[in-house]
């Protein structure tokens, strides 16, 4: 076979607009005009893209299965900085890292992550500083539930919201907790054998201490500190009439047998 010099070229074309050449380093194929089309005709054939390494012959990196219909990478692909991978008609789907941080963004329609696998789990993960990931959430397949891993924190005013309507709302506004319901009954149950439902309060000057409390074990209301009922408000006894009252105006004081 007749070898050409370097930087000889093989051109094609009135002018020459596909060259074909080697310079003392490297080959080139170079298109000047219109598109440059790679195509393979044979039956279920691939066209095949190969590298070497300088330990390693060639070895396929990259390639277009004709038998499969689809473009198989063998090879990582490494996407530079402020390089996007890109997905739909308009680029709605990205994702990148810009030398500093990384990012999935969409940008049209609904953005859903699935795990298909018969009860496989959906994990997300972040290093808490021990330098290896660790779960912080989990979407629990085989149970069927959300198990977070980690204490999870609401700004101010971010509310826990449940119910289909928001019924129920957890929150915190920055200067007092709320437990808020809005349709109908509100029902705090300790289901423990013989536990408590304890409220407990501090003053200014004290730690919590507990005010009023459900005893599970011997079934009654205990107020370990004093009730104070303002004037006017009184104490009733006895089935939903209550016909013992006892209270107090602002002047004098009562009980009541009505």
């Amino acid at each position: 076979k007749k070898k050409k010099k370097d930087n000889v070229d093989l051109a094609f074309g009135g002018g020459t607009d596909l060259r074909l050449y080697h310079d003392p380093n490297n080959s080139y194929i170079v298109n000047n005009t219109g598109n440059l089309t790679i195509t393979s005709n044979g039956d279920d054939a691939d066209i095949i893209f190969q590298a070497s390494t300088s330990t390693n012959a060639a070895v396929d990196y990259f390639r277009l299965d004709g038998s499969d219909g689809i473009m198989k990478a063998h090879k990582n692909i490494r996407y530079l900085q402020n390089v996007k991978a890109t997905f739909g008609n308009t680029d709605n789907l990205q994702i990148y890292h810009d030398g500093s941080n990384s990012f999935i963004d969409n940008s049209t329609g609904i953005f859903r992550i699935t795990q298909s696998v018969a009860s496989g789990d959906l994990v997300l993960r972040a290093d808490n500083g021990s330098g290896s990931p660790t779960p912080y959430l989990t979407l629990d397949g085989g149970n069927t539930r959300i198990t977070a891993h980690k204490s999870m924190r609401f700004d101010d005013s971010v509310g826990v919201q449940l119910g289909v309507d928001a019924d129920l709302q957890v929150l915190h506004n920055g200067t007092k907790s709320q437990l808020i319901n809005y349709t109908g009954n509100l029902e705090i149950t300790n289901n423990t054998n013989d536990g408590d439902v304890i409220f407990q309060a501090s003053t200014g000057s004290a730690a919590a201490e507990t005010y009023f409390y459900l005893d599970g074990s011997i079934g009654a209301n205990r107020f370990p500190k004093n009730v104070l009922w303002d004037d006017n408000v009184k104490a009733l006894f006895g089935g939903g009439s209550g016909d013992l009252q006892i209270y107090n105006d602002g002047t004098n004081s009562y009980i009541n047998n009505t």
